[in-house]
Order: structure tokens, then sequence, then C-alpha cells
């Protein structure tokens, strides 16, 4: 007999740091196939609450495209803090350790200052972090060097209205400079909303992470 393996959304805690995050597992999860895994950073105030809206976003996609989704929630309620990255690698190391997970498809993905942490995460844990997808936020530091063993590529997307949208998009820039690979996608007729606001883009963010083990 095959051990049981946990599917659906999954509230998980780690007593020892004292954390909580969810995890999502798709119904059609096989220890035989790799799945990507999805590290989702949510926006300040948040805090997991927006779990099960992220599985009625993401269920199908995940199930047709072999896809985990872990959401670590922040500990302060103005938003992340880089000192949190250790803990949110407790995480993600949680879920590498339970599933069988694709590793050249993991990829941060935040909005607001939920996208800020998904670029810190991109920068600083390269040994896991493959992909960065971020929306609505901006790139506040300058970004480091590429790393030739370390692939890590970018999806950028923004509203057409969001008042701080050139600030979004100067992040291509600075990270083509660095010679990133770097997709940015502003929405049009749209300002702070989620990406899933916009069908289209939301699912060219989709097809750019099922690609990424081929890029």
């Amino acid at each position: 007999d095959e051990p049981k393996i946990e599917k659906g959304l999954m509230q998980r805690a780690n007593p020892a740091l004292g954390r909580k995050y969810w995890v999502f597992v798709p119904r059609t999860y096989k220890p035989s196939v790799a799945h990507g895994l999805v590290v989702w950073l949510h926006n300040a105030g948040r805090e997991g609450r927006d779990a099960d809206d992220m599985v009625d976003l993401w269920e199908d996609f995940c199930e047709e495209n072999n896809l985990i989704i872990v959401g670590p929630i922040s500990e302060n309620k103005t938003g992340w803090n880089a000192s949190e990255s250790e803990g949110v690698m407790s995480d993600i190391n949680a879920v590498l350790g339970q599933y069988t997970i694709d590793r050249q498809r993991i990829v941060a993905h935040g909005a607001g200052i939920g996208g800020q942490m998904a670029y810190y995460l991109g920068f600083n844990a390269r040994e896991q972090i493959r992909g960065v997808a971020t929306s609505g936020a901006v790139l506040a530091n300058q970004p480091k060097d590429l790393v030739p063993n370390q692939r890590l590529q970018f999806y950028i997307s923004a509203g057409e209205k969001d008042p701080i949208v050139k600030d979004i998009a100067d992040g291509k820039p600075k990270l083509t400079e660095r010679k990133y690979n770097v997709i940015l996608r502003i929405v049009k007729d749209k300002g702070k909303e989620y990406l899933a606001d916009s069908p289209e883009a939301f699912k060219e963010m989709l097809r750019w992470i099922d690609s990424l083990d081929r890029i």
C-alpha cells in the first residue's frame, strides 16, 4: 500500500520557530511527478487570510501543471522584514522534505510589499529560488550580480493606473543591466489590483512559471 499523502489546503506550524504557514497540494499530486513550488508572499495586513482566495485562483492550474503552493505568514502586521527570510526558507524546506519538487521551478511570488520580499529572497536564497514573480512591487535596492550556475529569472507586473507604475517598471533596466532574463507586463486599465484580475496577464505569468525549467 502506498503511504497516505496529505492533499488540499493545509494549515501548518513550526513550533520550534513559532511560525505558521499554509500549503496547497493539488488532488492530482503523485510522488513520481516532480511539482513546481510557488512561494506566495502576501501583501501587508493579510497574514495568511488570503489562502482560500489563492487556492480558488490557482487550483485548476496547479492540477494541470503540477504545482504546489506554500504560503509563509509574516509575523509583522505592517509587512515583511528581511529578517524573516530564514523562517520563510524553513517553510520552503519543510515542503521540499515532504513532496517531490522540481528544483528548477521554485518561484518567489508576491504582491506589494510581498513582492519586495520576493525580490529579497531571489537575491539571498539562490540555492533554492529560480524565479521571482511580482505584482505591483518596486525593486527597492540595487540587484546583486548574476551568478552563472544559479539561474534566476524575473516576471514583473504592474497596473497601468498604479501611481507607482514608473517606479515598478524601472526594475527591468536595473535587472537587465546585470544580465538577468526579465519580462515586464504593464496591465492596461488596471491599478493596484493583483495580477489575476487580468486573466490574459495572469495566464502569461503561469506559462512563464511552467517554462522555467526550459528557459
